[in-house]
């Protein structure tokens, strides 16, 4: 049993980093490296960086422990996936034990070579994690770590028996998609003719990798001037990985004629693995590394896995408006209720209550205030109508009159009283299976069509604005008003209807749904039957987790799940999006967030246009 390392502090007046220079080795030979220190400059050293999954285990735990197994381990890094659950793993760091876990032992397993000294920077070891000050301020430069790395490599984890087909065949169509003369045939012919399903087929476990889910690869891969992603002992480029999933996701129609019986698996194909990946396309080039909005890099990688429920934002600051800016700091000392409100806090410094939109009623927090979004949850309603660039703006483009209270607890902001909700429909919920799933989309259409119907009549102009509510009016961009060719509402609620014929055939269809499913089926006569289900289900993504309302006025859309008949809808100046505001039972002038609201025709700021008549009164709200 050796001794345990202990880390020396870094000069952080000096932006000290480590870098660990692993000795050359090959199979049992035990794992051996080096910690240094040096500034974090134009001079400091060569070094590669590492990107890979961690696991479920605590890593840069240095107890001491017992020698495992190396020969059963090392059989399983080199010829197996899944990793087998058990210990860490362990390597020896200047003569003295370090413990770290299967999936990293592997990946250095792969990469040291036999003949020189390889030198990384891996977040596991070179940050101390025990030492919170030095983890907050090593995080806070992580995006420099990453970009002055000669290569960041990208370790997936061990070969499978179909890995290697699935890199084959994402160099095959990097290849073609850069082959002006014959690559869009050829390309056509890959992606589409059943011989090559196999080859498709075998994207979707390499997709569905661990490494794929966790929140740090983000800023990883973004930053990185040059990545090189390995799966055992196969390598493909960065750049290469990037030309082949546009190319996939460019022809995601033709894809789904292949999968029309398994259409998760084209959704794995093209929006999973790289794909859910923002800003990804931009590795390799030699420009800065750009920066995107904060909350659109929450919204877009909300799902995806932490160890630290701070790191659910921590993770993605490095790519952000944030990175830079005094005025938000990575602070590990915070409670995670203090980081989650600290985002909304930095955001409307910044003009804009967008950020109150994300919060949902499924919070796992419980001390939240209903303005703050919890980002700890992996929540399943849609928010992707939040993301920029926005196709709304209900408030013209004003800048957010609002404040925190002192103690955080309470959001004074200002706007005005809409409308109060006088109908409200059901909500679309899980399904065991993709049958299940469409039945409910169809049931909660129906369902929703008929309060519709109960209020409005069926015309061309209501059921153009019925569709946009369906999915917030950003699925396809449409203008106000329907066009004469009876398209896209016609083919969207006819595919409803058209599947709502063979799964449903029970169920009352209205005569002007009745017109739109012979529009639909005449224009798809071919791929009617397919399109019709796709078409379904992609549509109702927007619409789970939220609810139809029609207000005392008339005006309609959805909002999100929690709404109930005699809430407020409510336009707050610098907000895109109206949200429903529920006054708090026995404290006069104090509301609770329900969510935000899409109201159909009201979304680019009429409403604003009538409150600068006179039409509505501004006033604070105190929400809690």
């Amino acid at each position: 049993m050796g001794r345990a390392f202990s880390y020396q502090a870094l000069d952080l007046s000096k932006s000290e980093i480590r870098l660990i220079s692993i000795e050359p080795g090959s199979g049992l030979n035990p794992l051996k490296g080096h910690i240094f220190h040096v500034p974090l400059s134009d001079a400091t050293p060569k070094y590669h960086a590492l990107s890979y999954a961690w696991g479920e285990e605590t890593e840069g735990s240095n107890a001491s422990a017992s020698e495992p197994s190396i020969g059963r381990r090392l059989h399983y890094y080199l010829t197996q996936w899944p990793l087998p659950p058990g210990p860490s793993g362990w390597m020896f760091i200047d003569d003295e034990q370090f413990k770290i876990r299967p999936n990293l032992e592997a990946a250095l397993r792969h990469l040291r070579s036999e003949t020189k000294q390889l030198v990384l920077w891996i977040d596991a070891i070179c940050i101390d994690q025990q030492n919170t000050t030095e983890r907050s301020e090593q995080v806070s430069q992580m995006r420099t770590i990453y970009r002055r790395a000669e290569d960041v490599h990208v370790w997936l984890g061990p070969a499978t028996d179909d890995s290697g087909m699935a890199m084959r065949f994402l160099q095959d169509i990097a290849r073609l998609s850069d082959d002006e003369i014959h690559g869009e045939t050829l390309l056509q012919r890959k992606l589409t003719e059943k011989k090559w399903i196999p080859d498709i087929e075998s994207l979707v476990p390499l997709f569905k990798r661990p490494y794929w889910t966790r929140a740090w690869v983000v800023q990883e891969i973004v930053n990185a001037k040059h990545a090189i992603v390995h799966c055992g002992l196969q390598t493909v480029t960065w750049t290469e990985i990037e030309k082949a999933t546009r190319e996939l996701r460019n022809r995601s129609i033709q894809l789904s004629y292949v999968f029309h019986a398994s259409i998760g698996k084209v959704g794995t194909v093209v929006s999973q693995g790289p794909s859910s990946i923002k800003g990804a396309e931009l590795v390799s080039k030699e420009n800065e590394v750009p920066t995107f909005r904060l909350l659109d890099l929450l919204l877009t990688h909300e799902r995806k896995k932490v160890s630290n429920l701070k790191d659910k934002v921590y993770a993605v600051v490095g790519i952000s408006e944030a990175q830079d800016d005094p005025a938000f700091q990575v602070d590990y000392s915070r409670s995670i209720q203090a980081v989650y409100t600290d985002v909304v806090a930095y955001l409307i410094s910044r003009g804009s209550l967008n950020v109150i939109c994300a919060s949902h009623k499924y919070a796992k927090l419980s001390d939240l205030p209903s303005w703050v979004p919890d980002w700890s949850v992996d929540i399943w309603p849609c928010r992707s109508h939040l993301i920029e660039p926005l196709e709304h703006d209900a408030s013209a483009g004003t800048k957010a009159k609002a404040h925190i209270s002192p103690n955080q607890r309470i959001l004074h902001a200002s706007g005005f009283i809409f409308d109060t909700i006088q109908h409200v429909g059901g909500t679309l919920t899980r399904a065991e299976n993709s049958l299940l799933y469409s039945i409910k989309a169809l049931e909660n259409f129906h369902a929703w069509r008929k309060i519709l119907l109960s209020v409005k009549v069926a015309n061309e102009e209501t059921d153009f604005g019925f569709m946009r509510s369906l999915f917030c009016n950003t699925y396809v961009k449409v203008s106000n008003k329907p066009t004469t060719q009876n398209w896209p509402h016609a083919q969207v609620l006819g595919a409803f209807g058209s599947l709502t014929q063979r799964l449903l055939p029970n169920q009352y269809i209205d005569p002007k749904l009745q017109e739109y499913i012979h529009t639909f089926q005449k224009t798809r006569s071919r791929n009617a039957t397919t399109l019709d289900n796709s078409l379904v289900t992609s549509v109702s993504t927007m619409t789970r987790g939220r609810r139809f309302f029609i207000t005392n006025k008339g005006e309609f859309g959805t909002a999100a799940n929690d709404v109930e008949v005699g809430d407020l809808v409510v336009c707050f100046l610098g907000c895109a999006y109206f949200v429903v505001l529920r006054p708090v039972i026995g404290v006069e002038g104090e509301y609770t967030l329900m969510g935000d609201a899409y109201v159909d025709g009201k979304m680019n700021g009429e409403a604003m246009r009538d409150f600068d008549v006179g039409g509505y009164i501004e006033r604070e709200f105190e929400i809690r």
